[in-house]
């Protein structure tokens, strides 16, 4: 609250008296904001603990990856293809010829001057059948939709239909031409056939979209340009067709993507063991393990030289999360040749309690033993299972963290009502102090000017007297 200008009137220090008086009585305010700076402090705490141990616990969930164990890299010597292989591949060299590119069936009208005249004075279906289906598609078209534009639309409005369509300039003297593609590669995406009913067969629509796949080369009607082919490659001597230009599990575990033919040189692929991404998961792990320790460890420290603690110095929970944290890694299997961390190359430093990783021993331990070191860490009783489950009891929206922290942010909101509550007290307090003094500084500089008025008077009859005399 501003205070006033008081003692003016009397010359006493009132302004700094009752300054000093607030000073006194604000110490528990300050005890007040002391508690709840530690609270916030606190709160602040294990919203960092929180955060480690998600960290480590996503690290962890990594280890469960079966992209991550037991990865595999590929290597081509050649051109026409590349390759990608899943955790189910084998290691091994093949050789492969890619004969024949997938291809999509494409049709073309007729050229037009207009792509905006219609081409009926009826409405119109289209019967359009594709692939291996044995029943026509009917596409409707309204007699104002029957242009070039219009027929497109409706085509791929309906992608159901299986084809697509677009309008395309060539430049000539009738420029405008429909261009209709096969949706999918290979023979089996191809339009067998188009008919079109509604209107006679003189009209200049039924002329130009009329096809059999049967005589492709027919006059008049859709002109087959390019034939919907599957794709043909040899694997170390087996021929296979795909309709697609992507093979999936020709080789198992393989995935190719042809993008060239190679002629009669054949392209030699090699599948081998890739430990990276194995590395790269334990790697993070023990990062992330190592930086949980490190934020308890510093967030309930005590600092001796400076006898200051920190936000947690003493904190149970804060100890329970680092303990049991490291529990979970305390896994022994019950068969196999590697059934401990420290026979993978991760092993604890007794001093502060760090992970220390052999990168080396890690990739020795991968190429000997890859399911020894997958049950280990992804197997029922493994490391990703045993952290996430203990983690859980910290993490989940009901767990240990946030009732700890749920506590405590009631604990703020009743300091602060105590807060404002003695604030208020205070303030009503200081203000009575004011009003007071006040009262004493009016009272005191009357008395002062009627002593001021008395030695007047007191100086002037003792003046007369003199002058008498």
């Amino acid at each position: 609250m501003a205070l006033s200008s008081i003692g003016v009137g009397s010359g006493l220090p009132l302004n700094e008296l009752l300054s000093n008086l607030r000073a006194a009585e604000s110490s528990p305010l300050t005890l007040l904001k002391n508690r709840t700076e530690a609270v916030q402090n606190r709160i602040s705490a294990y919203g960092t603990i929180k955060n480690a141990l998600e960290d480590f616990q996503t690290a962890a969930r990594d280890l469960a990856n079966a992209e991550a164990f037991g990865a595999h890299a590929t290597r081509i010597s050649g051109e026409g293809f590349t390759a990608s292989a899943s955790t189910k591949a084998t290691v091994g060299n093949y050789s492969i010829n890619v004969n024949q590119l997938a291809t999509h069936q494409a049709l073309t009208s007729q050229g037009l001057d207009s792509r905006s005249r219609t081409l009926s004075t009826t409405d119109v279906t289209l019967n359009i059948t594709v692939g291996t289906s044995i029943q026509a598609q009917p596409l409707t078209l309204a007699q104002n939709a029957t242009t070039l534009d219009g027929i497109a639309a409706a085509i791929n409005g309906q992608p159901g239909l299986g084809i697509r369509a677009t309008v395309i300039n060539d430049g000539s003297a009738q420029p405008y031409r429909l261009l209709i593609t096969a949706a999918e590669s290979g023979d089996v995406g191809s339009v067998r056939a188009i008919t079109v009913t509604g209107i006679g067969a003189e009209s200049e629509l039924a002329r130009m979209f009329g096809f059999n796949a049967n005589t492709p080369e027919q006059a008049g009607g859709l002109t087959q340009a390019t034939e919907g082919r599957p794709a043909l490659i040899n694997i170390n001597g087996i021929n296979i067709s795909s309709q697609s230009n992507t093979i999936e599990n020709a080789i198992e575990g393989i995935t190719l993507q042809l993008s060239n033919t190679t002629g009669s040189v054949p392209t030699t692929l090699s599948v081998t063991r890739d430990d990276k991404p194995a590395l790269s998961v334990v790697e993070r792990f023990v990062s992330a393990y190592n930086n949980l320790q490190n934020v308890v460890t510093n967030l309930t420290s005590y600092n001796v030289e400076s006898q200051s603690a920190s936000a947690l110095t003493g904190d149970s929970l804060a100890r329970r999360v680092q303990t049991q944290m490291r529990n979970t890694l305390n896994v022994a299997l019950d068969s196999g040749e590697l059934r401990t961390l420290s026979q993978l190359g991760i092993t604890t430093e007794p001093s502060t309690g760090m992970l220390i990783l052999d990168s080396g021993k890690l990739a020795s331990a991968l190429d000997a033993n890859p399911n020894d070191v997958t049950r280990l860490f992804s197997g029922t009783n493994g490391i990703a299972s045993r952290v996430t489950t203990t983690a859980n009891l910290y993490l989940k929206s009901d767990g240990i963290i946030n009732t700890a922290t749920g506590g405590m942010s009631t604990t703020l909101k009743g300091l602060q009502d105590q807060y404002n509550s003695t604030s208020d007290r205070i303030d009503r307090k200081l203000e009575n102090y004011r009003q007071q003094f006040v009262q004493l500084d009016t009272l005191i500089a009357q008395m002062s000017s009627v002593s001021n008025y008395l030695t007047q008077q007191l100086s002037m009859l003792g003046a007369q007297n003199k002058a008498r005399s």
